[in-house]
């Protein structure tokens, strides 16, 4: 009877193990799947906001360049240019 009781519980734990096992071996793959999206989704977002920063970059330096750049003199223009014809 003991010895029954005994192959029973036997029985009953290992199956107890192995669904442990089982669970355990199923967390790590979903936790290494969701480690792959997240770091593809990281790549994604890391591109996005590259591309807004080199967007605004360019933005404010070209808004800004006047201000950056020292200030021209004002000259005389060279009007047309070129030789005059002569009215016949």
């Amino acid at each position: 009877m003991e010895k029954a009781h005994l192959a029973e519980l036997e029985e009953h734990f290992r199956k107890v193990g192995r669904n442990q096992a089982r669970a355990a071996a199923e967390e790590a793959r979903e936790a290494k799947l969701q480690a792959q999206r997240d770091a593809k989704q990281k790549a994604i977002w890391d591109g996005a906001c590259t591309k807004i920063q080199s967007l605004w970059r360019g933005y404010w330096t070209r808004k800004h360049l006047a201000e950056l750049l020292p200030k021209k003199k004002k000259g005389k223009g060279k009007g047309k240019g070129g030789k005059k014809k002569k009215k016949k």
